[in-house]
């Protein structure tokens, strides 16, 4: 895995004569019961939903520094780092160890004037059975103020009702 990661971040180095951003967005999850949890299953969603933005992010993080290039590196958690949802016990916890890692990593880049931030986003409709898991009856769409869309919409809160 982190050979076609340092390839990848060759690649566009090569192409492009350097990287500003990076946008760690590559995540996994297996929504599955704690005691149900596999080896195979944390080893996977770990490996990509955490140890990849660490790597990715270091590998890009050396180009930047390499070029000098005043960059910013995104990373994306998850409103799980604060919340509490049952069958997370993998990706929760990967998706709270990006959140630490980038402040973490961030005062490090300070000196390289590359910023590192994390973005923690709240619930996204990908199909999921979310509803089902949590016993919803039916589901609510709470439109923002600025907000004129009509039906679903992506930028609006998501709500429940029991």
């Amino acid at each position: 895995m982190l050979m076609k990661l340092k390839n990848m971040v060759f690649q566009v180095d090569q192409k492009f004569g350097k990287i500003d951003v990076l946008i760690n967005n590559a995540g996994i999850s297996s929504e599955v019961y704690f005691l149900d949890a596999t080896e195979e299953m944390f080893d996977q969603m770990t490996a990509i939903d955490w140890k990849g933005v660490y790597f990715c992010s270091q590998f890009v993080a050396k180009k930047m520094i390499e070029h000098q290039t005043k960059g910013v590196i995104v990373n994306l958690a998850s409103n799980q780092v604060d919340g509490c949802w049952p069958r997370a016990t993998i990706y929760a916890p990967t998706k709270a160890a990006v959140a630490k890692f980038t402040k973490n990593a961030a005062m490090e880049l300070i000196p390289y004037n590359i910023r590192m931030v994390a973005i923690a986003p709240g619930y996204t409709d990908v199909g999921w059975q979310k509803r089902a898991i949590l016993g919803l009856k039916r589901l609510k769409i709470t439109h923002a103020p600025f907000c004129n869309n009509e039906g679903n919409c992506s930028r609006c809160a998501l709500s429940y009702i029991r």
